[in-house]
């Protein structure tokens, strides 16, 4: 009977084990696989609404801390969501299957050796305040080191070409050294947490073989209920240290996800109002400002501009550097939001007209050329169906921007892949290359922010020459200082301080002598001299 019995036991507790480790592997399968899950909706979900942001808060935000938080932060959220999570049901699921079971033994010695746990847990909520705050410190700082490697790197050039590499590596040095103390001191947070976790179990111990043990000398408590109340103890107190790393866990997940709450609670300044109306698919070019004034943070930018843009009229805009140039162009695809009334296209005020058909006919070429890490023919074809016509609109406003024959001149051709922003190809090579992404997208609009002030004077008359045929019909807005440029424009607009000083052809600016002659006789100087010391 007794080797029966043994052999009962010893097979309930084997299946008991295989049991237990069935569960747990299901249970971490289950945490790890929807964290994952989670963790690619949040990340998704981050990176979608980034991409719904205004230009306005990319204005103020840092890149490096917008990847800390898309990375870093997400990451600090799965672990939680996983491992965190495991933790927290574990020593859950533990204390309240035995706990039970100390009562049952001995209610009265339960009582007493359960006495440090109330004090552990009023210590304990106090050092996880200080741990959310030391927390947050933390993740700000990753999130500044970022920052300032990201910031760094992309001026690599303007460092070295003004000799300050020992500045930089100081000023990162220093930042590195706070980092550094920040992280000691979640560290110290950190360590007395676990430390007054693992006091409270050590005295709940003492506590036991102090009072239990006088209990078993006394004959009150048999010797095997001690042992397994020792051993239901052992099974309560010690995973409350493991419970104190899912704890800290769960501080930094929660810091994390509330500086992912701070970037989705943004609101994007620049949506489709009530007023837009879907039925409008198309749009023709008629651009008409009317007494528009437009401010940045209370400065006005614009004052009072009135302008007519007939569809199929080529219009430049030229002005000293600062007069509102770019903002005044910017403000027809709605980068920024105009006041009411005072944009308008093909006769509808612009909030009428929804965000996406506005902009899906636009072809905006903004002062700086930005190229993404792709190959240069994916970089044209970025808002083009390149399979529904094999590549050839690509090729094509390639040729309209004086680039097929570089383009052909690579290794790879059109497959040729990209480095970061473009930089392995010259600063020409990119501003040509955003005109034919431009152009390949065949708007009916077409914005060209000085996007011919890195080419040279030949290449320049190429593309003129090619846009003189391709903006027929199409709508033509040009910003540059160099009169050449614009001398072959239906009106050339003269911005003064954001108002509209000047207006007609070159001719007509000509006879003026005002902003546009001064600017015209200067460059014409300048040619001159260059001519003589050719």
């Amino acid at each position: 009977e007794a080797r029966r019995a043994l052999f009962h036991i010893t097979v309930l507790f084997i299946a008991s084990g295989v049991l237990l480790a069935l569960f747990r592997y299901l249970w971490r399968r289950i945490a790890f696989d929807t964290s994952r899950y989670i963790e690619y909706d949040l990340r998704e979900t981050f990176f979608n609404h980034l991409l719904k942001l205004s230009p306005s808060f990319y204005d103020d935000a840092r890149i490096g801390d917008l990847i800390s938080r898309a990375s870093y932060d997400i990451e600090m959220i799965r672990m939680f969501l996983s491992i965190g999570l495991i933790i927290v049901v574990d020593v859950a699921t533990i204390e309240l299957t035995t706990l039970p079971l100390l009562f049952y033994l001995n209610a009265k010695l339960a009582l007493i050796v359960l006495i440090p746990l109330p004090f552990m847990a009023l210590l304990a909520t106090k050092m996880i305040r200080r741990l959310a705050r030391d927390s947050r410190r933390v993740q700000d700082f990753a999130a500044k080191l970022s920052a300032r490697v990201q910031e760094n790197y992309s001026g690599a050039a303007v460092v070295k070409a003004f000799g300050r590499e020992d500045a930089v590596a100081d000023g990162f040095e220093k930042l590195s050294r706070e980092n550094v103390e920040v992280n000691v001191r979640f560290a110290k947070s950190r360590g007395m947490f676990m430390a007054a976790v693992m006091s409270a179990a050590i005295m709940s111990q003492l506590v036991f073989l102090l009072f239990g043990g006088r209990e078993v000398i006394s004959g009150a408590l048999p010797l095997k209920d001690f042992v397994k109340f020792n051993f239901y103890l052992l099974w309560i107190v010690w995973p409350m240290a493991y419970l104190g790393w899912g704890i800290n866990l769960y501080q930094r997940g929660l810091v994390s996800m509330e500086r992912l709450k701070e970037i989705l609670d943004t609101e994007p300044e620049i949506t489709d109002g009530p007023e837009a109306d879907p039925s409008i698919t198309s749009l023709k070019g008629d651009i008409e400002m009317r007494d528009l004034t437009f401010a940045y943070d209370g400065k006005p930018v614009l004052q009072g501009v009135n302008l007519r843009i007939k569809a199929g009229e080529t219009v430049a805009i030229v002005g000293r550097t600062g007069s509102g140039k770019t903002t005044l162009v910017s403000l027809i695809p709605r980068l920024y939001n105009p006041p009411r009334n005072t944009v308008f296209i093909d006769g509808r005020e612009i909030y009428a007209i929804p965000l996406h058909t506005l902009r899906k006919h636009i072809g905006f070429v903004t002062q700086e050329p930005l190229l993404f890490s792709l190959t240069i023919g994916e970089n044209i074809a970025f808002g083009v169906d390149v399979a529904a016509d094999g590549g050839r609109r690509v090729e094509q406003a390639a040729r309209d921007a004086g680039i097929h024959a570089e383009i052909e001149a690579f290794p790879d051709r059109y497959a040729t892949k990209l480095g970061e922003r473009g930089v392995n190809i010259s600063g020409g090579q990119k501003q040509r290359a955003t005109i034919a992404r431009a152009l390949a997208a065949d708007p009916p609009i077409l914005i060209l922010d000085d996007a011919l002030s890195s080419v040279d004077t030949s290449t320049e008359e190429e593309i003129l020459s090619n846009l003189r045929r391709i903006r027929k019909g199409r709508t033509c807005i040009i910003i540059s200082h160099r009169v050449s440029t614009v001398k072959d424009a239906d009106s050339i607009v003269v911005l003064e301080k954001g108002r509209v000083a000047e207006k007609g052809t070159h001719a007509e600016l000509i006879a003026r002598r005002g902003y546009y002659y001064e600017l015209y006789r200067s460059q014409e100087l300048r040619r001159e001299l260059d001519d003589e010391s050719a």
